[in-house]
C-alpha cells in the first residue's frame, strides 16, 4: 500500500500540469464560443443566430462543463493530499513536500541535503508519513481506489 501512496503522490505534479492544460482548453472553447457568436450569420430582423452557431454554442457548453468537472476533481484530490500533510511532524511533512510535491524534480540525495540529514532519517521519515498518510487519503473515494489499484484519479 505504500508503494501506491508513493505512485499517488507522483502523480500530483502531472496533475498540476493537467489542471493548466484544461484552463487552456476552456479558454480555447470560450474564445470559439465568441467567435461563434460574434461572426454567426444573422438570419433576420430580430438577429437570432441561425441552427449551426446555436448547437456549438450548446456543444461548446457541455465540453466547458466536463473540462471543469475534471478540472475540479483534480483539484480536490491535490487539496484531500495537501491537508493531509496536517497531520505529520515538520520532518515529515518537509520530506514528503521535497520528494513528492516540489515543482523541481528532487532526488533523495537532495532531500537529504535540504534537509540537512542522513539518508537513513529521511528514509524512516518518508515512511512515518505515508504510514500517517494512508487512513487520511483512503477516506477519499477517489483517492481509496486509486491506492487499491482498481481506478485512475481522473
Amino acid at each position: 500500500m505504500l508503494s501506491q501512496v508513493r505512485l499517488l503522490l507522483n502523480e500530483v505534479k502531472s496533475w498540476k500540469t493537467e489542471i493548466g492544460i484544461l484552463d487552456l482548453e476552456i479558454e480555447d472553447i470560450k474564445n470559439d464560443y465568441i467567435h461563434a457568436i460574434a461572426y454567426g450569420e444573422r438570419t433576420g430582423a430580430t438577429n437570432k443566430i441561425n441552427r449551426q452557431n446555436e448547437n456549438i454554442v450548446i456543444s461548446n457548453e457541455d465540453k466547458i462543463r466536463e473540462l471543469n468537472q475534471k478540472k475540479r476533481s483534480l483539484e480536490i484530490s491535490i487539496n484531500v493530499i495537501e491537508k493531509s500533510l496536517g497531520i505529520l511532524t515538520d520532518i515529515e511533512r518537509e520530506v514528503i513536500e521535497y520528494k513528492y510535491l516540489s515543482d523541481e524534480n528532487n532526488t533523495w540525495r537532495d532531500v537529504t541535503y535540504k534537509l540537512h540529514s542522513r539518508d537513513v532519517t529521511v528514509k524512516r521519515a518518508e515512511k512515518r508519513a505515508l504510514r500517517k498518510m494512508l487512513p487520511m487519503l483512503t477516506k477519499h473515494s477517489r483517492l481509496r481506489m486509486y491506492i487499491e489499484g482498481t481506478q485512475k484519479v481522473h
